[in-house]
């Protein structure tokens, strides 16, 4: 009985993966700042994120209403 042969996919796209850090040091580039990114990427439990998901999770934090701080 002859084997299958195996054939591996079309060449797939590295997906660039980024630190957190190296993330909140290029904000520009997600024309956002440091400090915003920070709290965007705050609950995020991964420590290297593409940029899709950083765009996903700054977009998802600035949706979220702002609340008086109880004064």
């Amino acid at each position: 009985m002859a084997e299958k042969p195996t054939t591996t996919p079309a060449k797939e796209k590295a997906v660039p993966v980024f630190t957190k850090a190296e993330l909140i040091e290029s904000a520009h580039v997600l024309k956002t700042t440091p400090a915003i990114l920070t709290g965007a990427l705050y609950d995020i439990k991964k420590d290297n994120l593409t940029r899709e998901e950083a765009e996903r999770a700054l977009s998802d934090f600035l949706k979220h209403p702002v609340k008086n701080g109880g004064k």
